[in-house]
């Protein structure tokens, strides 16, 4: 009787049990798919294009970067900026509203980010975008230099946000970022966004997706040095070495980030990626890496199926000033050519 009890008792649990595990199963292979899956052992460049409505951006070239990138052709995408850099009150694009309501020069007339946009999509090649998270407003304790082309843009800032009856923060998810979302939609892969202490992730992130809700999202919250996840929203760690006031970017101490993204390709649910200058600077300055260096760095990351960005100076020479400067160009071809070999 209780070998009958027994057996009527595991004829009901067993079936309970396989069909939890196969909803288990199911349930699983229905989750999304991670949004920087594409992202996954591959690599790019950054550039710093000139912002507001100054003569350097009406005089840019973008043919002859572009050029460059043809040549690159095992590259996945191309990180430009929203922001002229570090300086948030400068843009790249036009903006009637802030040129209305903030400052004329703010904003240039000729669309410099969606003529890059346009160009890299010849070559089949994905755009991140650079913003950085103060905007127009006053709250870092140093000045960008650049201010000074556009006087006064912090007060109006403020008054502009009063007539909202937004916060700084809202303002610029609402009016900035979600603006130039809408405007390049799905040609916008990514952001990455800068000083992110003084951004509102969630806002920040949606209105970022507003455009492409398959976007990926980074923010360097100030843990440089290490892959970290800069806050719950993000898809891609934003992978700034260590201070480049406090180490050259070549400074072997940054290898342990590629020795943590070869450890597991995502860290904290984010993929491992590395953002670094070539040279001493974020956009100029002579270079620090050899040859040698910075093509073990690249493939150590992208063998690991990790994601690695180099930040590349332009020329400084009237001759080359639009494309990347020579010495790193010649780096990045070496590069190119050791991972090509690398993905036969």
């Amino acid at each position: 009787m209780k070998l009958e009890k027994t057996m009527r008792l595991l004829n009901v649990i067993v079936p309970f049990i396989l069909m939890t595990f196969t909803f288990s199963v199911s349930a699983e292979k229905k989750v999304d798919p991670c949004r920087s899956a594409w992202m996954e052992g591959g690599w790019g460049v950054r550039i710093l294009l000139p912002g507001g409505d100054r003569e350097e951006l009406g005089s840019f070239e973008v043919e002859e970067f572009a050029e460059q990138i043809k040549q690159l052709d095992s590259i996945s995408w191309v990180m430009l900026n929203v922001t002229q850099g570090a300086c948030g009150s400068l843009y790249t694009a036009p903006h009637p509203v802030l040129e209305k309501h903030i400052h004329p020069a703010m904003a240039p007339t000729r669309d410099l980010l969606g003529e890059m946009i346009k160009e890299l999509r010849k070559s089949d090649v994905k755009v991140l975008v650079y913003y950085a998270s103060e905007g127009p407003a006053k709250v870092k304790k140093w000045t960008h230099h650049l201010e000074y082309t556009v006087q006064g843009s912090f007060e109006n800032w403020d008054k502009y946000c009063a007539t909202l009856e937004m916060t700084s923060k809202q303002a610029i998810a609402e009016k900035i970022i979600k603006y130039y979302s809408l405007k390049y939609g799905k040609n916008i892969d990514g952001w990455w966004f800068d000083h992110a202490g003084h951004a509102d992730t969630k806002l920040f992130a949606d209105a970022a997706r507003a455009g492409n809700p398959n976007s990926v999202v980074s923010f360097n919250m100030g843990h440089t040095g290490q892959v970290a996840r800069g806050a719950a929203e993000e898809d891609v760690a934003f992978g700034h070495p260590t201070q480049i006031v406090k180490q050259l970017p070549s400074w072997e101490g940054n290898a342990s980030m590629i020795r943590t993204i070869e450890n597991s390709q995502y860290v904290d649910g984010v993929l491992g990626h590395m953002f670094i200058p070539m040279q001493k600077g974020w956009w100029k300055h002579e270079p620090v890496f050899s040859t040698e260096q910075a093509t073990d760095w690249t493939l150590r990351v992208v063998k690991a199926k990790g994601a690695y960005t180099w930040a590349v100076a332009l020329g400084e020479n009237a001759d080359d000033m639009f494309g990347m400067a020579d010495y790193q160009f010649a780096q990045l071809l070496e590069i190119n050519k050791q991972i090509k070999r690398l993905r036969q």
